[in-house]
Parts: C-alpha cells; sequence; structure tokens
C-alpha cells in the first residue's frame, strides 16, 4: 500500500460526503509524499481581461474557471504558503508524524471557505469593484477551528496511518 493511500481515501470520502458545490479533482502525487486537490471556480465570460493576464500580459487562467491547487504534503510545515496566489501547500502539524482526522476535516473548510472567497470576490469584479483576485488561505479559519475543537473536545487527534484498519 502506498504511503499516501489512507490520506487520499479519506479526503475523497470528506469530499464526496459534504456534496460540495464545486467541481474538484482529487490525484496522488508521484513521489508518493502529497495528495494534489484541484478545484475549479466558475467565471463568467465578461471579467475584466487584466484578470486573465500576469504582469506581462501572459495569460494565466482560463476564462472559464479559475483553477485553485490545495497540496496536503507530508514534508509541508502546517498552512505553508506557497510561490503562487493558486497554489496553498498543507502539511501536518507542528510535531506530528502524519496528518489528523481532525486535521484534515478542518482544511477541507478551509477550502470551502476560499471557494467561497473566490467566488464573492469574482462578483465584486463583475460590478467593477476591485482590479483582481487576492485570495488568501484562511491561517486564521483554521487556528481557531483547531483551538476551538480541541478545548470542547471535538478534534480527532488520531493520525491517519496506513496500518490502521
Amino acid at each position: 500500500m502506498k504511503h499516501t493511500d489512507k490520506l487520499f481515501s479519506y479526503i475523497e470520502s470528506r469530499l464526496q460526503a459534504s456534496q460540495v458545490t464545486y467541481p474538484w479533482q482529487l490525484r496522488a502525487g508521484q513521489a508518493e509524499d502529497h495528495i494534489d486537490l484541484e478545484v475549479l471556480v466558475d467565471l463568467p465570460g465578461n471579467l475584466p481581461g487584466n484578470l486573465y493576464q500576469d504582469g506581462e500580459g501572459e495569460p494565466v487562467i482560463n476564462p472559464d474557471y479559475l483553477r485553485l491547487h490545495i497540496q496536503f504534503d507530508y514534508r509541508a510545515l502546517a498552512d505553508q504558503d506557497s510561490d503562487s496566489d493558486l497554489i496553498y501547500r498543507l502539511g501536518p502539524l507542528a510535531g506530528q508524524a502524519g496528518f489528523q482526522y481532525g486535521q484534515i476535516d478542518i482544511y477541507l473548510e478551509a477550502v470551502s471557505l476560499l471557494v467561497s472567497q473566490a467566488r464573492v470576490q469574482v462578483h465584486d469584479l463583475m460590478n467593477g469593484q476591485g482590479y483582481g483576485l487576492e485570495l488568501a488561505w484562511p491561517s486564521h479559519f483554521v487556528n481557531q477551528s483547531l483551538t476551538s475543537r480541541q478545548a470542547i473536545g471535538r478534534y480527532d487527534d488520531r493520525l491517519i496511518l496506513e496500518d490502521e484498519d
């Protein structure tokens, strides 16, 4: 069994059970040390042209949808920022050998928050407000959820391990 199989299965089952309102695709990384979640946010066809270009005028997104990449990476730090605005690299909590069930649940809620944030910003652009998308990983939400759930005993701190069936 691959290193990431159990984590992949858990993320997939949580996404299916949550009935999210956005298209998503899950893939295991080639090195078996991460899982990629790709989320698509629909874009209307009449958004400002500068949204589709980088600083040099090169296209950066498909004009039909915004693609967000969330990477669950065993090598990353929790809530690690990435070099790209649309790639979010997430790792286990400090001091943990892997991801915890409760942590993944919170991360997936944060992904939904990120999608909502993107939809609001796209709507604002449609109404002539703003100049582009500025999507930030909701670290504050993640930290607050972690702390409050642990405090009231509603956080599953078990590690997602391959041999626990």
